[in-house]
């Protein structure tokens, strides 16, 4: 039998509280339940025997539920819910979602920018919408040689393995997947029936000879940087990003402890090198000479374009102080017109890419010209 009880709440109102027995030690079944507006004396008493009658019979019949247990329902609703969303989380999504912000907590905005690149070209195109939890390792087998048939290059598949084994490593350790289909997933390597003796990556001397030969027609700029180039081996995003204060004209020595590089999100900007160490190393006296001429000539066009400020009533500042090496007069680095001759060709070597990793490229001038280029655009 329901028991019913009148009770009043903190606000003056009143309600009824219906409750049901569940037996010995066992909290009770209870509802609540507030008389509608209109109903007043005997009207009240039929309806809340009826409401308590129709109470005990959903109690008998289990549809009625105590606190716990609908607190138990709920919780178990939502652990379901998350694992319906982890069984539907797509690869896309997980590298969206968790993959790409926690590199960037650890990896530089370039690094970033490459996975993003590779992801985006390379592999959401085949394995973006796949579950995490249903790809296979057909899936990245197919990819890669996918990849591999479409050039003799490892470059592209390598790079496709490398991130794909780093996004299920992760999805693996957050206990995302079962089995990491990486496992059974071969590095790209190339098949020896068709390894070839190649030609020496590098320049040879009569080719280096021909540029520095032609470097003599070419701007003090460019002579310096490739002329620099060619001694170091740096990269070409270090020559770009180096300043003055990196290098030391008494001892003939240039210190790189940064690189320029470009991200959509940042544009071109100065960041720490490709391993984040520097290191020392000696130049060329001839080399050095070619700074000091640079440095010379920059900081004159730089006081002349002040002095032009002045005369003209000028307070405000048009440009920084010259910090880079591969700058204009106003202290930006430099915009190369497209008009400009490529040292290469000119010298008559052939376009068929061979280069060095850090000695001197074929395409180096036009590379260096379109990053340069791209920075002062980016910074102004």
């Amino acid at each position: 039998m329901a028991s019913v009880k009148k009770k009043q709440r903190k606000n003056g109102s009143f309600f009824y509280e219906i409750s049901v027995s569940r037996g010995y030690s066992k909290s009770p079944y209870t509802m609540r339940w507030d008389v509608p507006e209109g109903l007043a004396g005997k009207t009240v008493k039929a309806r809340l025997r009826d409401v308590a009658a129709k109470f005990e019979q959903d109690c008998k019949n289990g549809k009625v539920k105590t606190r716990k247990e609908r607190k138990e329902e709920l919780q178990q609703a939502e652990l379901k819910r998350i694992l319906d969303e982890k069984n539907r989380m797509t690869f896309k999504r997980y590298c969206e979602e968790t993959f790409l912000p926690d590199i960037r907590q650890r990896c530089s905005e370039n690094t970033i920018y490459n996975y993003r690149l590779q992801l985006e070209k390379h592999v959401y195109p085949d394995i973006g919408q796949l579950e995490m939890q249903g790809i296979k390792a057909g899936d990245i087998n197919q990819l890669l040689r996918k990849h591999q048939a479409a050039s003799d290059s490892l470059s592209t598949p390598i790079k496709v393995y490398t991130i794909v084994r780093a996004v299920m490593k992760m999805a693996y350790k957050d206990e995302l997947i079962e089995h990491n289909p990486m496992d059974r997933v071969d590095r790209p390597s190339k098949r020896k029936d068709l390894s070839k003796a190649q030609s020496s990556m590098s320049c040879t001397v009569d080719e280096i000879q021909k540029l520095c030969e032609a470097l003599k027609t070419e701007p003090i700029l460019w002579q310096a940087l490739v002329q620099l180039l060619i001694d170091s081996g740096m990269r070409i995003g270090e020559c770009v990003g180096l300043l003055w204060s990196n290098v030391d004209f008494d001892k003939a020595r240039i210190t790189v402890d940064g690189t320029l590089v470009y991200s959509p999100d940042k544009g071109v900007f100065r960041d720490r090198t490709k391993n984040g160490k520097s290191r020392e190393f000696g130049i060329d006296p001839d080399i050095i000479r070619l700074l000091k001429v640079l440095k010379e000539k920059q900081m004159h066009h730089l006081v002349k374009q002040r002095c032009t400020d002045v005369f003209n009533g000028s307070c405000e500042r048009t440009g920084p102080d010259i910090d880079f090496v591969a700058a204009a007069s106003d202290g930006y680095p430099s915009i190369v017109s497209h008009r400009e001759v490529s040292i290469c060709s000119r010298c008559r070597l052939d376009g068929d890419g061979r280069s060095c990793k850090c000695i001197f490229k074929k395409s180096l001038i036009e590379q260096v010209k379109q990053l340069v280029e791209i920075s002062c655009n980016a910074i102004i």
